[in-house]
């Protein structure tokens, strides 16, 4: 008996670990300062597990989703950790890198120093936490830095002068989603998009078929086609479409250095995997730092 308890107990434990609390590594410095490069955390899954029903997700919070543009099957694609910014049916607006009604985020955004005489040292960042996410070309740093910082670099005693890199509003950026001309965003002005819900039925037109052409085609699983006077679904003309399941976009926090919702779109509610809950420890930096932080 006393074996059966044990490898029912080993057995718990596993299924805790692997499907209820999910570790997972940082690969990237995409969403500091909340989640760093080297931070170990865990992902809480217990909805999904448990009563089988979908992630409650909330706005800001931060999650663990499978990449919406991979090939094959779901639970084979790269998973991604980023923070919601656009729940289904909100109409999502993001000005100078901050979205409107998420003004209180503290984001990071880059900027470049021009440094000829090398008054910039390792030393020198480190005061400003910098040191891991500083890059230098020629004469020219490029740090990602968050407004507390800016306001530290600023008190330092040292005549260098940070410029924010910022894009002008509406110019056209061929790499943010949709790639359409027809929508001047960029990654600091985007919008405005209408993030779909399940049952939503909207109207289909020249002018927003590209925002969801990949939900049809890839996530809902339809055949698509344009012809100069009309729009065919599965070989029917449509002028309407209504959506099967709920949809969000994420955006990552370290805004200038983040591959995320704004370069490939819309992740599907059944591409969510769950909530970062909190970072054990950083396996890069064995530091006081980051042991046993919250993830807000």
């Amino acid at each position: 008996m006393k074996i059966i308890k044990l490898l029912l107990l080993v057995a718990l434990a596993l299924v805790v670990k692997y499907w209820v609390f999910q570790p997972i590594t940082i690969t990237s410095n995409s969403m500091s300062n909340t989640l760093q490069k080297g931070d170990y955390t865990i992902l809480n899954q217990w909805q999904k597990f448990f009563i089988g029903k979908s992630i409650q997700v909330n706005q800001n919070q931060v999650l663990a989703f499978h990449y919406p543009l991979d090939k094959g099957g779901i639970e084979e694609k790269i998973v991604y950790i980023k923070r919601c910014v656009g729940l289904p049916g909100d109409t999502l607006v993001v000005k100078n890198g901050r979205v409107e009604k998420n003004t209180t985020l503290k984001l990071k955004f880059d900027y470049v120093v021009n440094d000829p005489e090398n008054l910039i040292s390792m030393g020198f960042l480190k005061k400003i936490n910098l040191d891991l996410e500083a890059k230098k070309l020629n004469d020219l740093w490029l740090l990602s830095m968050d407004e507390a910082q800016v306001k530290e670099f600023s008190s330092l005693n040292t005549p260098l002068k940070l410029k924010k890199i910022t894009q002008h509003e509406y110019k056209f950026e061929p790499s943010i989603f949709p790639s359409d001309t027809l929508m001047k965003w960029n990654r600091d002005f985007y919008g405005p998009l209408y993030i779909p819900k399940s049952g939503d039925k909207i109207s289909l037109n020249a002018q927003n078929i590209s925002l969801y052409s990949k939900i049809i085609e890839i996530h809902e699983n339809h055949t698509l086609e344009r012809t100069p006077t009309a729009i065919l679904i599965d070989d029917e003309v449509c002028e309407t479409y209504t959506f099967n399941q709920n949809y969000y976009f994420f955006m990552g926090d370290n805004r200038h250095q983040s591959q995320d919702s704004r370069h490939w779109g819309f992740v599907p509610e059944n591409h969510l995997i769950g909530t970062c809950t909190g970072v054990l420890f950083n396996v890069e930096n064995l530091s006081t730092k980051r042991l046993l932080k919250s993830v807000h």
